[in-house]
């Protein structure tokens, strides 16, 4: 098991090692105390690449858990560089996460 503050700023790459970003901040369930999703910071390239930089800020998105295929060294994503890009920009942005909120989407 690993300790949230072993998560943060933990690469993420995907399941063919190309580097998405890092670890930024976790979402948990407040009834189970369980991390349901976690936040990237992504990779300057990646957030140009798909049209999110933002001006004076980091750009940060949320993932689910479900998309993770292996946390050691680095969070591993299930699903190549493209898949990840689709599913990030299928996701509606916030600007600020917000822990333990549950109806943030994922």
């Amino acid at each position: 098991m690993a300790l949230t503050s072993e998560l943060m700023g933990k690469e993420v790459i995907t399941s063919q090692g190309q580097f998405i970003g890092k670890i930024s901040d976790l979402q948990f369930d407040e009834k189970t105390w369980r991390v349901t999703a976690f936040y990237v910071e992504l990779n300057k390239d990646v957030a140009e690449e798909q049209k999110l930089k933002r001006l004076f800020r980091k750009t940060q998105v949320p993932i689910n858990v479900d998309h993770v295929q292996g946390v050691a060294d680095r969070i591993v994503l299930k699903g190549s560089k493209k898949d990840i890009l689709k599913l990030i920009s299928a996701t509606p942005m916030s600007g600020f996460p917000i822990n333990g909120n549950t109806n943030q989407p994922t």
